[in-house]
């Protein structure tokens, strides 16, 4: 049975899972956003926060939370809500529902306090931007921002600190490789001379590491066999194949061979991936 700390934390995941899914309706993106906001909330560990989502729920993995996520933003709410109700105290059950069923959150209902904690945290200086919007756009940010528990330049800040990241991201795939520093100026060259192209030793992640890899796995081979095969035709180590396909793409070894093996890893590579968006074809070829 959860304790009362870990239902408001679990309360969070789902209006967190929720409003970061109706931004990019991308459910992986979203349950994993969510479980990070909780951990910082917290100040507790993302493992800390995915073990309460897994082993205090009695799931064999993440990614099985992540499916019961998907079913109830999708319509079906019976089998999340029966889950939850099994290791949830009786007394929260009422406000489970609410959230569940109705899709009202209630935004004073998780009390979001962190942990006391004598650790000094270094101040962070934020830059400030002023712009405006036309008066429709702002009647519906109004709306939004209410819906979501958020003051309106709280859920705004989340919006462009997301898009802005995505976009900076997306340029960045796009110029020559070369090693790079922001700065106060922007982005400056660093110090070194060396242009280094994408993975290692010249490797790209998705022809090199991840396609050779998921084709192994689909043709019967483990996946410890498989990233130890490919490590050894590209002369790397056994930890940057697993992380190529793994760490890189915000998921656990258990997550990614459940994808292979379930055949959804096209998709989630298609859906998930900015960096793969020109790359569409090449997926849909070799896999």
């Amino acid at each position: 049975m959860l304790r009362p700390e870990s239902v408001k934390q679990m309360i969070h995941i789902l209006i967190r899972f929720r409003d970061r899914y109706s931004r990019s309706y991308n459910v992986d993106k979203a349950h994993i956003k969510a479980m990070e906001e909780v951990a910082q909330k917290w100040q507790i560990t993302t493992q800390t926060v995915q073990a309460m989502c897994v082993k205090r729920l009695e799931l064999s993995s993440v990614f099985k939370f992540r499916n019961f996520l998907e079913k109830w933003i999708l319509g079906d709410t019976k089998p999340l809500l029966e889950l939850l109700k099994r290791f949830i105290p009786s007394r929260f059950h009422t406000e489970i529902e609410t959230i569940l069923v109705e899709g009202k959150f209630n935004t004073a209902l998780p009390t979001l306090n962190a942990r006391p904690s004598s650790t000094k945290v270094p101040v962070r200086l934020d830059e400030n931007f002023n712009f405006s919007i036309d008066p429709e756009t702002a009647k519906k940010l109004k709306v939004l921002s209410v819906m979501n528990g958020f003051s309106t330049s709280d859920w705004l800040k989340s919006i462009m600190t997301d898009v802005v990241r995505r976009e900076y991201q997306t340029w960045l795939n796009s110029q020559p490789k070369q090693a790079t520093t922001i700065t106060g100026n922007g982005l400056q060259p660093s110090d070194t001379n060396t242009k280094r192209p994408l993975g290692r030793k010249g490797y790209q992640q998705l022809p090199d590491y991840l396609i050779p890899v998921i084709n192994l796995i689909k043709n019967g081979m483990s996946h410890t066999n498989a990233f130890h095969q490919i490590a050894k035709k590209l002369n790397v180590t056994y930890q940057t194949v697993n992380a190529q396909c793994t760490k890189r793409l915000d998921i656990s070894t258990e997550e990614f061979v459940e994808l292979v093996k379930s055949n959804k890893i096209k998709s989630f590579l298609k859906e998930r991936l900015l960096a793969f968006r020109d790359k569409v074809s090449l997926i849909e070829q070799e896999l």
